[in-house]
């Protein structure tokens, strides 16, 4: 027997280098110097080299196969690894179809497939001479002008050669759109869109979109801003919003002097207002009050007022919790002076009983009581409430 090879092919099917590399290999086969006609029996096998050594990969044996005038084709599967980029011989071995016995083989032929397509089926992406595009196959990271990725799960790396890089998306069209996308279990999940046709970064997850920003900074939340006055739009029939402070952020209230009038039983004509002091000019134990809003959920942490004190009267400062379901009301903090003094006196305490503010169950007021008011002498300055706050008031 003699046989020729005729021609022999780039793989027919290119695939990840875990499935099949099919080849097709198409000879002739003489049969004692003339074409051979009839059925025969091949074997396939590749070598590193040209004589003796083990076969590389898969064998490929074919059963009675029809031979016509000599000519012959085999399509086989190469597997895996065979073709690495390094030197391969292919071996032809040949019987009769009728027969069991043994093959002949014939002479080794030196496999000359275009390199590069060969290689990239089994290495898939190869670095080139300066490292612009690689491919690691170990743990599957796509590199661009890098040789290492900056995270090892880092699926795809492109370096800037400067101080500034990024990666584009770049539709023909200038009102096309283009994107960028993340999937789970290949299924989508979401993407960032531009819009080109009105210059529109739509934010989309699982199939919605959630987050419009349109080029001239209007923002939008569940809705594309449609209103050029409004910079922020909410979809929906409601809208909360909650922000918390990392820490309890401190506030105080002031109570003016002119805040406060007089009490039930006493007569509203002897109050009287100078710039920065409240008095009154009847004599006796008389009382002014003044309202006190807080923010609902506030911690009260101290209570000052400012007083002058001097002569034989009194001041009693307190803050009243006044219950919605309840007749009369609780003194939460209180506050006095004795004595007499030439000097404005601060008086202040933190002993407070009913710290948290709850403006859905009760009210809050400050009455400052006197037993002896004077212009000049005893007067009423202010009132300061210092509280605390978890979220903006």
């Amino acid at each position: 027997m003699h046989m020729r090879a005729a021609a022999l092919a780039v793989p027919l099917a290119f695939a990840s280098q875990v499935f099949a590399q099919f080849q097709t290999y198409q000879g002739r086969l003489d049969d004692l110097g003339l074409p051979a006609t009839g059925i025969y029996d091949f074997r396939v096998e590749h070598f590193a080299t040209q004589f003796g050594g083990s076969p590389l990969g898969l064998t490929n044996e074919f059963v009675d196969l029809s031979v016509q005038n000599g000519l012959f084709s085999l399509t086989y599967d190469a597997a895996p690894g065979t073709f690495d980029g390094s030197a391969r011989w292919i071996q032809i071995s040949v019987r009769p179809g009728t027969s069991t016995g043994a093959f002949t083989p014939l002479s080794r032929q030196r496999v000359t497939a275009t390199p590069y397509a060969i290689r990239s089926l089994n290495e898939r992406w190869t670095p080139t001479f300066d490292n612009r595009l690689l491919l690691d196959p170990g743990i599957n990271n796509v590199l661009i002008n890098a040789t290492t990725p900056p995270i090892p799960d880092a699926a795809l790396t492109a370096r800037g050669t400067g101080t500034f890089a990024g990666i584009y998306a770049d539709v023909a069209s200038a009102t096309g759109s283009s994107y960028f996308g993340w999937a789970t279990g290949g299924t989508s999940r979401a993407e960032a869109q531009l819009r080109g046709s009105d210059s529109t970064l739509l934010i989309a997850i699982d199939g919605g979109t959630r987050v419009s920003v349109t080029s001239d900074g209007r923002v939008g939340i569940g809705i594309t801003p449609t209103t050029a006055l409004q910079r922020l739009q909410v979809a929906g029939s409601t809208l909360a919003a909650y922000y918390d402070y990392s820490t309890p952020q401190t506030r105080t209230l002031t109570l003016h002097p002119a805040a406060f009038v007089a009490t039930s039983g006493t007569a509203g004509d002897n109050i009287r207002y100078l710039n920065d002091r409240v008095f009154m000019t009847a004599t006796g134990s008389l009382s002014l009050i003044a309202p006190v809003s807080l923010p609902d959920g506030a911690t009260i942490t101290q209570v000052e007022a400012i007083v002058m004190d001097n002569n034989a009267g009194d001041f009693t400062i307190t803050l009243s919790r006044n219950l919605f379901s309840a007749i009369g009301g609780t003194f939460i903090a209180t506050l006095t002076s004795s004595g007499a003094s030439s000097a404005i006196q601060t008086l202040n305490t933190t002993a407070i009983t009913v710290p948290t503010v709850n403006n859905t169950t009760a009210s809050y007021c400050v009455f400052a009581t006197s037993t002896n008011w004077e212009v000049n002498l005893n007067y009423l300055k202010g009132v300061r409430i210092t509280y605390t706050v978890s979220s903006p008031d």
